[in-house]
């Protein structure tokens, strides 16, 4: 089977979420420039502070270096996924603090903005799931198979993260991510499970009922990215066909 190689040529767009993407580094920059010289945001403890610009910066560059060192690129949907959640869970979520403003929840404080975030991240997973479902080319068999794909893929990583921030509260000396509280870890795992179903609903009811709920478009925008061509390769016409539709 002919492999599909994308021009080596970067569109403007795909340059512009790199600029975006880069600029979550910098706002990591700032923010740790400030917990270092103790400046602003005194509810936040040190540790937290720096830590978390230090994982800003970090997470800024990984789908660039990803694409530099593996030459492959992610569909540019992804791109404006990844820059737009890790903006809204580790700048202003973790940075600026908006993950410790707790409401009263069922007789305890919990975090509300984490649990939106848990939420949407239920719903992205999805659309992760729906590309990783079409790199294996196991996408779109059966929408029963479907379904199946979409539930694994987001709640295994729901069950994951929970473990993650179990073993850092047991290991980290001063760290609470689950709050000491198995009622903060089952509403986030709740919390990502709704809009898990809240997608697949959408998906059974565009496949079944033939009505456009954007999961059509998703696939088709997700199936855009791909291996790009070795220094003097030629892509073929079918490669230039599938580039001009990442444009």
């Amino acid at each position: 089977m002919q492999k599909i190689y994308l021009d080596r040529k970067i569109e403007k767009s795909r340059l512009v979420l790199y600029l975006l993407e880069s600029s979550l580094a910098v706002f990591g920059i700032v923010m740790l420039v400030l917990a270092l010289l103790k400046i602003g945001f005194e509810n936040l403890p040190m540790g937290s502070r720096i830590s978390s610009a230090l994982v800003a910066i970090c997470l800024a560059f990984v789908p660039m270096l990803i694409e530099k060192i593996f030459r492959y690129r992610f569909p540019i949907m992804l791109h404006i996924i990844y820059v737009t959640y890790v903006f809204a869970s580790v700048i202003v979520g973790s940075c600026f603090g908006v993950f410790r403003i707790d409401v009263l929840m069922m007789g305890e404080m919990l975090g509300w903005y984490d649990k939106i975030t848990h939420a949407v991240l239920g719903y992205i997973l999805c659309i992760v799931a729906i590309y990783l479902g079409q790199i294996a080319k196991i996408w779109g068999k059966s929408i029963f198979g479907d379904i199946l794909i979409l539930l694994a893929i987001s709640m295994a990583y729901a069950s994951i993260w929970e473990m993650y921030e179990f073993a850092v509260d047991h290991i980290i000396p001063g760290q609470s991510m689950q709050r000491n509280s198995l009622i903060d870890t089952m509403l986030d795992i709740i919390s990502h499970f709704a809009l898990t179903v809240v997608f697949i609903v959408q998906y059974v009811i565009e496949k079944c009922c033939k009505v456009n709920l954007g999961i059509a478009f998703m696939e088709r925008n997700l199936s855009t990215g791909g291996r790009v061509a070795k220094k003097n390769q030629m892509p073929t016409s079918e490669d230039i066909t599938n580039n001009n539709q990442e444009q």
